[in-house]
């Protein structure tokens, strides 16, 4: 079986979320849907439907989503048993009475439009072959709750089942909480960050900083180090909190179960968008739209090396398409971020603030860690680096203007550490972290393989020292006495009997 076929093996729930509004009776909304990342223009129209048609299998559309269960995302799941069958007479659907496992004290929930998995009988994962229509799908599970009623217990499927389940099957209803999550963030989130997460709604192009794009799977304020991905306490924390500085709100006013619900749909929107990512960058190679006019314009028969290269393609997809070494690089990062370990904690308590640990927190500020080249001497972020052209990351050369640049490709300024305003968080464990874990997705290093912990605790006191400076404390003056200190230091260490008076 091929790579490509075998997508379909995996269990998967389609989740239909529908949003009604009088208004749309007069003026239809626009359409809601997924937009494809960049590198898409650079591929091949081919390699382009190939992998729109694989991501819309995995995660389906903005109206019709999909919880993919091969992705370590909390859909939500309420597991339940039949009671009893009664066939419709003319065959349309069966009305199935069912019991919740329910939590003591729990309501019973509105599982309309809800996806359903067969977890006994002949429906099973593995065994099942459910009729959608004309289309027969295997493991591929795209059968939803047409309606049911809470009172009694009974549920109508949306989908003809080829026989009636039985009594006694057990069944569990996947997207409770992702449905929920859909709606929030449709109603918070989407008019800065988008439908598909790209940072690019209707309200981004009037923000500065740009809402952040979920695409690449990084989050700039984070708990661990830059190769990880964010944990789930790092999101609900942006989340409730908010980033301070920018136009991203606190949440704090919202249920804990909406905010859980909003975390792990904007998780899923991330790994969207890393997948599909990565897939066009494994077309890259072969299949891009230069690569593919470079071989034909350089062939003396330009037929035959477009058949060529079309034959090549259908190999690629059906032998060499290797979807799960995409899913490990992509997934396990995600799947590390679950495991609570994964955060940085330092392994020494604060240090005590003093004046010598700031002033031992300014030296490594000047000098160890280069702070000043981006936070400027007086960390008022204006460090040589944001006046300098500095190299792009990939495609080689520099950018077009000067500044630092972070790997949306937006011009960054380095915090201005005078105004005591701190987008990651205030607490010392945050700009701990910060210090120690750098920010994902810019330029600003981590320093935990660098540095010790007491060196660090100095630098975060000096941090939180530089607002309450005076001027003459952090400019020409400042500089004079860290020389005639760095000077003293160098005459102590060649003479052995100041260094004893000292």
């Amino acid at each position: 079986m091929s790579t490509r076929n075998s997508l379909l093996m995996t269990l998967a729930v389609t989740v239909i979320g529908t949003a009604g509004c009088d208004l749309s009776k007069m003026i239809p909304p626009p359409e809601a849907r997924f937009v494809s990342s960049e590198r898409a223009d650079d591929v091949s129209p081919k390699a382009k439907k190939f992998v729109v048609s694989v991501v819309d299998e995995q995660f389906g559309s903005p109206m019709d989503l999909v919880a993919w269960k091969r992705l370590p995302v909390d859909f939500g799941e309420i597991t339940g048993k039949v009671v009893s069958v009664e066939v419709d007479e003319d065959g349309s659907s069966d009305q199935l009475t069912v019991e919740l496992s329910l939590e003591d004290g729990a309501e019973s929930p509105g599982l309309t439009s809800q996806g359903i998995v067969w977890t006994s009988g002949e429906y099973t994962q593995g065994a099942i072959k459910a009729e959608l229509g004309k289309k027969e799908k295997v493991g591929l599970v795209g059968i939803q709750i047409d309606s049911f009623d809470v009172e009694d217990g009974t549920l109508i499927l949306s989908h003809k089942m080829s026989s009636p389940p039985k009594e006694g099957d057990t069944f569990a209803v996947v997207g409770s909480q992702f449905q929920a999550g859909r709606h929030l963030y449709a109603r918070h989130c989407l008019h800065c960050h988008g439908v598909t997460g790209d940072g690019n709604g209707p309200t981004a192009q009037y923000l500065n900083p740009r809402p952040r794009d979920y695409r690449l799977g990084v989050f700039k304020f984070v708990s661990v180090i830059k190769q990880d991905r964010a944990t789930h306490d790092d999101l609900t924390r942006i989340v409730k909190h908010g980033v301070p500085g920018t136009y991203m709100p606190s949440f704090m006013l919202m249920d804990d179960n909406e905010v859980q619900a909003i975390v792990e749909y904007i998780r899923w929107l991330a790994m969207r968008g890393e997948l599909e990512n990565q897939y066009f960058i494994d077309l890259e190679t072969d299949f891009s739209k230069s690569n593919i006019s470079s071989r034909v314009d350089s062939s003396d028969d330009k037929r035959a090396e477009r058949d060529l290269i079309e034959e090549e393609f259908k190999d690629y997809i059906t032998n060499l398409f290797d979807a799960k070494s995409i899913y490990d690089r992509v997934l396990k990062p995600w799947e590390r971020s679950r495991d609570e370990e994964t955060a940085i904690f330092p392994e020494l308590a604060r240090i005590e603030d003093s004046i010598e640990s700031r002033a031992r927190g300014r030296k490594i500020f000047m000098g160890k860690a280069g702070c000043a080249t981006c936070h400027g001497d007086a960390g008022r972020g204006n460090g040589p680096k944001t006046e300098q052209y500095e190299p792009r990351k990939s495609g080689g050369g520099t950018w077009d203007e000067p500044g630092l640049h972070d790997d949306w490709g937006n011009i960054v300024r380095p915090r201005n550490l005078t105004t005591g305003i701190y987008r990651g968080g205030r607490r010392p464990l945050d700009i701990y972290r910060r210090i120690a874990a750098g920010i994902s997705g810019t330029p600003m290093a981590g320093f935990k393989a660098t540095m010790k912990d007491d060196q660090i605790w100095d630098l975060v006191n000096y941090v939180y020292s530089i607002p309450f400076e005076k001027p003459s404390e952090s400019s020409d003056e400042k500089k004079d006495d860290d020389k005639e200190e760095t000077e003293d230091v160098a005459s102590s260490e060649a003479s052995p009997e100041r260094s004893a008076a000292r």
